[in-house]
């Protein structure tokens, strides 16, 4: 979580990021896309990679 929020505090200040994200299907359907829109249009210069996975799948990713 706290390299996430130092990628975001980056793109938010004009850097360019990378930011890494993981939901589950149910998140990716459903609220995913409008939470992701809204974020790419404040942010177009940032980097987003989507995983889709259970939960305990996806925090191991995320850790790494």
């Amino acid at each position: 979580m706290r390299r996430a929020r130092e990628q975001l505090l980056f793109v938010k200040a004009g850097g360019h990021g990378h930011v890494a994200l993981a939901a589950t299907s149910t998140v990716g359907l459903t609220v995913l896309p409008i939470a992701l829109e809204a974020f790419m249009q404040r942010m177009p210069q940032a980097k987003v990679s989507l995983t889709e996975d259970a939960g305990t799948v996806a925090l191991r990713k995320l850790a790494d």
